[in-house]
């Protein structure tokens, strides 16, 4: 069975750390001042916990994980505000498709490349976000088709009360406005609901 490899300084450091590793992160990420400059800051702020410093060389590939990390979370952001521009909130159910399918491609793409010997733990995750998509994906059809039945019920419910106002104001008998309403929304009312 593969395993995860050997830890990176990161992952060794205790969780007393951990708030010290998200401000160094985000310092990082913001770009305003120099790597070397933050490690440091980041090293007095753990010597400040009796914790043991990170050397420079684990910082940067660290620093490099972030920024590659960055590109792609910037990429994705600019991709989709692309994509955002151009869907109504009708296509929004289209998009939750499409967005699916994308995600599926991805998973079996994961699965077809590179080792082989994929554990049955990662087999197991992969598969249980393939499911996720998929029931994401239902989810999202049956509220679509509930959003529309209940705005097709008040429209029809509003339309209805309004040509009976209508109907009572011009005098229309009981018996055509049952048959208006008939070839409109497809009911027949019984005679004791006729108005």
């Amino acid at each position: 069975m593969a395993g995860r490899g050997r830890l990176n300084a990161f992952d060794l450091l205790p969780e007393a750390a951990e708030d010290d590793v998200v401000w160094a992160m985000r310092e990082l990420g913001q770009r305003k001042r120099t790597q070397e400059d933050i490690r440091l800051e980041f090293n007095d702020r753990l010597a400040a916990k009796g914790i043991e410093g990170i050397k420079s060389t684990a910082f940067n590939k660290q620093a490099v994980r972030v920024a590659a990390a960055q590109r792609r979370m910037h990429n994705a952001r600019a991709l989709y505000d692309s994509m955002a521009d151009e869907l109504d909130p009708a296509d929004v159910g289209r998009s939750t498709m499409q967005l699916g399918e994308f995600l599926k491609t991805l998973i079996i793409e994961l699965v077809e490349e590179g080792d082989e010997n994929k554990s049955p733990k990662q087999a197991m995750e992969l598969s249980r976000a393939y499911q996720a998509v998929v029931t994401a994906q239902k989810t999202s059809t049956e509220h679509r088709q509930k959003l529309e039945a209940e705005i097709a019920a008040q429209l029809a419910k509003q339309a209805d009360k309004a040509l009976t106002v209508a109907a009572r104001e011009k005098g229309i008998s009981a018996d055509t406005v049952s048959m208006i309403k008939a070839q409109l929304f497809g009911i027949t009312l019984p005679a004791r609901e006729r108005p």
